[in-house]
């Protein structure tokens, strides 16, 4: 018999939607993946991949746990931010409004040295006075776009960072794969003033329909915009006047920019420089961090515990391609419209007892088959799930 969960289910909506992340890979392969994911959702957590098999995959993709090891320790899942902006810009229907794209980077602190690349690394944010951890530092991507009439915020990936690249150089590259699929399009670019190195804004700055809005150290050099042409001979001024004690907000040069003209404005003693006159867009940045929360509260984002770097860096995006779903499917999928005002969490939480039930329906109809006359109870069982597909 055909399981429910291949005909009209949430499995099936969830396959379908998951499986252009991996046309790339082998069927098997494919599949074995979005089962992952679908147990994420499930159980709620991903505290390692031992934890899906025993509680979830074993029973329902009865493969060995070996083979889950394998699939997330050499796949190749380098295309996921792309495939989730795909999804992403099929969403806006205003295509002249601004794509805000956020650029930072999160510490997840491990125990341990095994796992590969691990290092000593100092957290700004702990003012414990021993702000030095053991683990891994991801760059990341959030997306937000204007659906209707308010932006919705997508994370688009991650990257770990290692001694073989610079954190600006990981990041530039990230924005240099993705910023083909937003040609013609107007996408401003926020960063805090870590990231505020010439290095990241000259590569950034090569996209002739990208600006940048960012925030840097308070103690940046400013020059004013070089005085007129007099005329006279000799080689004319570059800038003009180095900037001291500024207030408000003015055209200004700087270093980091090199020749090019940007707003810098003064707001609460921090210091913000833009290539557009428009500030406001600066607040979009926020949420990258509320989603950096959000992994690291309830998507179980630190708790990994596979040791190579392409098997963490794989099972991280992972985590994050679920995430992101529960922010698209309400809006692409006709049956999770209602869930477009929830959270993330709300929305999973409402569809881990959706595919419970889907299975749950699907098991008893598997075990009628071996009962005389099963035929009438399989039907009735198909109407039953029918009406309760979305009620949950």
């Amino acid at each position: 018999m055909k399981s429910f969960y291949y005909n009209n289910s949430i499995i099936s909506i969830l396959f379908n939607y998951f499986s252009s992340y991996f046309q790339h890979l082998g069927r098997l392969t494919r599949k074995n993946l979005i089962w992952m994911i679908i147990a994420m959702l499930t159980l709620e957590s991903c505290y390692s991949i031992r934890q899906l098999f025993t509680h979830f995959l074993k029973k329902y993709n009865p493969v060995t746990l070996n083979c889950y090891y394998r699939i997330i320790a050499k796949a190749d899942l380098k295309n996921m931010p792309q495939k989730t902006l795909e999804k992403v810009l099929k969403l806006i229907s205003n295509p002249t409004a601004p794509i805000y794209l956020a650029l930072d980077d999160t510490l997840i602190s491990k125990v341990g040295k095994h796992f590969e690349k691990v290092k000593l690394l100092f957290n700004h944010a702990d003012h414990s006075g021993k702000p030095y951890i053991n683990g891994h530092c991801f760059v990341s991507l959030t997306l937000c776009v204007k659906v209707k009439n308010e932006y919705i915020s997508i994370p688009l990936g991650y990257k770990m960072w290692t001694a073989e690249k610079s954190k600006l150089e990981i990041a530039a590259d990230f924005i240099d794969e993705i910023m083909p699929q937003l040609k013609g399009r107007k996408v401003i670019l926020t960063f805090d003033s870590w990231y505020a190195k010439k290095e990241l804004i000259n590569r950034a700055l090569k996209h002739k329909n990208l600006e940048i809005i960012c925030n840097v150290r308070s103690d940046t050099v400013m020059y004013e915009l070089p005085p007129e042409r007099t005329g006279k001979r000799g080689r004319p001024r570059k800038h003009g006047d180095k900037i001291v004690n500024f207030k408000g907000t003015s055209k200004v040069l700087t270093n980091i920019f090199g020749d090019r003209v940007v707003t810098a404005n003064l707001c609460n003693k921090r210091l913000f420089l833009s290539t557009t006159d428009d500030f406001s867009g600066y607040s979009q940045r926020w949420n990258i961090e509320v989603n950096y929360y959000e992994h690291k509260i309830f998507w179980s984002l630190g708790e990994y515990r596979v040791r190579s770097k392409q098997g963490i860096e794989n099972l991280v995006n992972l985590i994050n391609v679920s995430h992101a779903a529960m922010k698209i499917l309400p809006y692409i999928e006709p049956s999770f419209e209602k869930y477009k005002k929830l959270s993330a969490q709300q929305v999973r939480f409402h569809l881990s007892e959706l595919v419970r039930l889907n299975l749950f329906f699907d098991s008893l109809a598997l075990r009628a088959q071996t009962l005389i006359k099963s035929n009438r109870f399989i039907q009735e069982l198909r109407k039953l799930t029918q009406s309760i597909k979305f009620s949950a």
